[in-house]
Order: C-alpha cells, then sequence, then structure tokens
C-alpha cells in the first residue's frame, strides 16, 4: 500500500507524541510520582496517542485486519478523557496557588 493522508497524519503524530512522551516521562519522574501524579495522564494521553496511529501504519505492511482499524479508531477517540484530566490538575494547582498566595 501507499502512504495516504491518513498515514501521513499518523506519521505526524507520531513525530510529535515520543517527544512529549519523554518530557511528560521527565516532569513526572523528577519530583516523584506520587506529587505530582497528574503528569502521568500526560504520560497515559502520549501512549494512547503512539498506540493508535502505530496501529494504523500497521496495516501498510500486512491484509488489513478489522482489529486494527477498531483499536485505532477506540484510542482515537479515548485519548481526550486523559487530556482533560491534566488539564483539570493543572488548573487545580493554578487555584492552590492562588488561595496560597492571596487571602480568599
Amino acid at each position: 500500500m501507499t502512504i495516504d493522508y491518513r498515514s501521513g497524519v499518523s506519521i505526524g503524530e507520531l513525530c510529535v507524541y515520543i517527544p512529549a512522551l519523554l518530557v511528560g516521562i521527565y516532569l513526572t519522574a523528577r519530583p516523584g510520582f506520587g506529587r505530582n501524579s497528574g503528569w502521568f495522564y500526560l504520560i497515559l494521553f502520549c501512549l494512547a496517542r503512539i498506540i493508535g496511529p502505530g496501529m494504523q501504519l500497521s496495516t501498510l505492511h500486512g491484509p488489513p485486519h478489522a482489529s486494527l482499524y477498531e483499536g485505532y479508531a477506540i484510542l482515537n477517540n479515548v485519548a481526550i478523557s486523559p487530556l482533560e484530566l491534566v488539564i483539570l490538575g493543572t488548573l487545580i494547582r493554578l487555584l492552590e496557588s492562588i488561595h496560597k498566595s492571596y487571602n480568599t
């Protein structure tokens, strides 16, 4: 098979999310896994975004299996919830910082 636009997008996702996974692992391991567990959701998000395009790209080299397409679609849709949890954790830390700085 040739590389179409979906495969190009998958390659682009891999180029973006592999470095983001490394940054997430660094941010989680630096202060400790227990203290900043919010970064753990960033790792889950990046893993889902790496495994999904990997499944889509694996359909290029072999006979197409429906399970690969299903896994790709599921990971593409499910991966949004860890991102929302990262944003929520960041907002909570921001609010805690504001409450420490100002009497509210």
